[in-house]
């Protein structure tokens, strides 16, 4: 399980802030991956939030097929309720980046 100050720095570091000024490091971060953080911290926030979506991705494990169907029957009676307004994930991601490199 990720430490929630990690999750709280990954997430900051995403969309560019910082909950204080001080660093925000797990005291259990070894040093090879706080130099990382650092690194990391220094890339656009397009860069950041590709990195932080693929180390969340290599913690997650693999996918629960019981989960992604119970999701997938939530996701087909939303759209059987007719929810016009429903925007394709590639329209929301965009503009949630958008808004992120305007920072």
């Amino acid at each position: 399980m990720l430490d929630p100050a990690v999750v709280h720095g990954l997430v900051a570091g995403v969309i560019g802030e910082r909950a204080d000024a001080r660093p925000w490091y797990s005291p259990s971060m070894s040093s090879a991956a706080r130099d990382i953080t650092t690194r990391a911290l220094e890339l656009p926030s397009e860069d950041r939030l590709a990195l932080a979506s693929e180390l969340i991705d290599s913690v997650d494990g693999s996918a629960d097929p019981e989960w992604e169907k119970a999701w997938l029957d939530e996701l087909s009676r939303r759209r059987a309720r007719g929810s016009d307004d429903a925007k394709p994930w590639s329209e929301v991601r965009a503009r949630i980046l958008r808004r992120l490199g305007d920072r």
